[in-house]
């Protein structure tokens, strides 16, 4: 793996899809636009619908991150595509960290100055027509992007547990879970990613909460259970040996995703066949 050919594949990268950054820089500005100007609607600029913007930009953030992350395979949609992406002069490895950067660095930093051009046309604006009041969301919007909501005590009874260290870990997982799911999505379809990795993940959703619902009364003692029979410490073990094991639950899923998706585009033919990008 060498440095200058991936370079040579980013600059190939956006060159031959540059409509397509282009036209994603410039949706994302009037998204965010017409966004702060219908949660400003019929109202004059200030801190509250601010933070209303906000919110609203952190959620088509999100859902701005999941669509183009998913389309890390879309350059191999067609047979076309494949036929032009295999002939440049560089191993899938390579391709594969290219797209990677383009999706996962380059896609986001597109969204973020979309969304900067957005809300400071929708700012200056709002000065003109509001006496010189208005305000950004761009600032709160960052803010809560990073912000830790949680003050990270669990209240068992009678007894306060610190749990901050454990509730950033589980933070830690859940992304790791969703970049490695993202990944494998992008990876093993080629077209539409992203609707069908959310199709595929809300039917286990489905699944794993009836099966919940149905297992709930059977474990209704843990409404009831005396937590002040049980010292701070004991409680603290128990919640250890539960967090170790939903934690190799989660790292094992995410060690498969990312191992099947690195398999699934690595193995990528002209002419795709239902085993071989498994090497089955």
């Amino acid at each position: 793996m060498k440095l200058q050919r991936i370079l040579n594949l980013l600059r190939w990268d956006v060159m031959a899809n540059r409509k397509t950054y282009t036209n994603a820089f410039w949706a994302c500005a009037a998204g965010i636009f017409l966004g702060g100007v219908i949660s400003q609607v019929a109202s004059t600029p200030d801190p509250g619908s601010a933070q209303m913007a906000a919110n609203f930009y952190e959620i088509a953030f999100i859902l701005c991150c999941l669509l183009m992350q998913a389309s890390l395979s879309s350059p191999y949609a067609t047979k076309t595509q494949r036929v032009a992406a295999f002939s440049l002069p560089a191993t899938m490895n390579e391709k594969l960290v290219s797209r990677m950067i383009i999706c996962y660095v380059g896609y986001p930093i597109l969204m973020l100055l979309g969304f900067l051009l957005g809300d400071l046309t929708l700012y200056l604006i709002n000065l003109m027509l509001h006496n010189g009041h208005g305000y950004m969301a761009y600032g709160p919007f960052l803010n809560h992007l990073y912000h830790d909501a949680t003050n990270g005590v669990v209240q068992l009874g009678d007894v306060a547990m610190s749990v901050k260290a454990e509730v950033n870990w589980m933070r830690f997982l859940a992304n790791l879970c969703y970049f490695s799911y993202v990944f494998f999505c992008g990876c093993f379809w080629t077209r539409r990613a992203a609707l069908k990795g959310i199709a595929y993940s809300g039917g286990l959703m489905v699944f794993f909460f009836t099966v919940f619902g149905l297992a709930a009364p059977r474990i209704s003692w843990f409404e009831t259970f005396d937590y002040t029979a049980y010292s701070e410490t004991q409680l603290r073990i128990a919640g250890y040996c539960i967090l170790a094991g939903l934690s190799l639950v989660l790292i094992a899923f995410s060690a498969a995703c990312l191992w099947f998706g690195y398999r699934s585009f690595t193995r990528r033919q002209v002419v795709d066949q239902k085993w071989t990008k498994y090497g089955f």
